[in-house]
């Protein structure tokens, strides 16, 4: 969403329209998520997207779960027993939340991330939407 070239934009955005329109409950995230998503930026060489990020996280008002000693624990033990998986730090936090808080849909590019939970949404976001709302998100 932050990063225009990159080939999951449009339904990164679409996701995005998808969640800010109440469809999915009230929309939260992981501060793990945050950090790693400022970092990927930062490598990117895109640091202006970070406070875009902020702002976008604020003006929207997410909720930001921060992740306790507990959570820390039970996410780095799920990330340590799945390293064929490739789960990172963050990815286990928001499985750990979810099993947690009984949230039964994410969305994710990520389908290891996205089979620990019930429903996602992403990839193919953008071709679900109807002309006007298309329209909207490429203006």
């Amino acid at each position: 969403m932050l990063d225009s070239s990159d080939s999951n934009n449009l339904d990164a955005r679409a996701a995005m329209f998808r969640v800010l329109k109440g469809g999915f409950g009230s929309p939260s995230v992981i501060d793990h998520v945050i950090l790693e998503t400022s970092s990927l930026l930062f490598q990117r060489r895109i640091p202006n997207a970070v406070r875009s990020l902020n702002d976008f996280v604020t003006e929207n008002k997410f909720r930001i779960l921060f992740v306790t000693e507990d959570i820390f624990s039970e996410a780095m033990k799920l990330t340590l027993q799945n390293t064929s998986d490739f789960l990172t730090l963050a990815d286990s936090s928001q499985i750990v939340f979810g099993r947690d808080l009984g949230v039964d849909t994410i969305a994710t590019f990520d389908s290891t991330l996205g089979n620990f939970f019930e429903k996602r949404i992403g990839k193919g976001c953008f071709e679900s939407l109807d002309k006007k709302e298309k329209r909207m998100l490429t203006m």
